[in-house]
């Protein structure tokens, strides 16, 4: 069977959706992550990978979201410029959504520019740019080089959601 039919029969057997992406998508895609950095996995079967959880994801997005009639916040979430992943941040999308936030996805490989436009039509969102790769450089040194423009200080949040940590800005 493949991940949706698990997912199935797991939520059919009354496992919590939270549960399936904590113990089982995500330690999943770890095991993955240590494969293909021991060698024994390749871009092929990372990718095959990464469309099974996104599958898995897919079905339970309607569950983890939820009804929210009332929203906390709005959040504007990317990947930055460079980056073409996106499953950690269609992951803390989905939390974020569940959690009562506005998630306006920017995309991926999101350039500078995009963030800064996505915030000044978006005053109120928190900036959240992700990024697999450990050796990226700041994402707000990214925005001033590349625009000459700053995003305001309460309005940024660099979010790790893979390999990488940077403090909050």
């Amino acid at each position: 069977p493949g991940v949706k039919e698990l997912i199935e029969q797991a939520l059919e057997e009354g496992t919590p959706p939270q549960s399936l992406v904590k113990d089982g998508l995500i330690p999943g895609m770890e095991l993955v992550g240590e494969k293909f950095t021991k060698g024994e996995y390749f871009v092929p079967e990372m990718l095959m990978s990464a469309k099974a959880m996104k599958s898995g994801l897919t079905r339970l997005r309607p569950l983890l979201i939820g009804d929210q009639e009332m929203k906390v916040g709005k959040v504007i979430i990317g990947t930055v410029q460079g980056d073409m992943h996106d499953i950690g941040k269609n992951l803390v999308g989905m939390m974020l959504e569940g959690a009562g936030f506005d998630v306006i996805d920017a995309g991926i490989n999101v350039s500078p520019e995009k963030f800064v436009e996505e915030a000044k039509a978006n005053p109120d969102a928190i900036v959240c740019m992700e990024s697999e790769f450990p050796d990226r450089p700041d994402g707000l040194i990214l925005f001033e080089d590349a625009t000459g423009v700053t995003i305001p200080q309460n309005q940024i949040q660099i979010l790790d959601t893979g390999l990488i940590y940077t403090e909050t800005a």
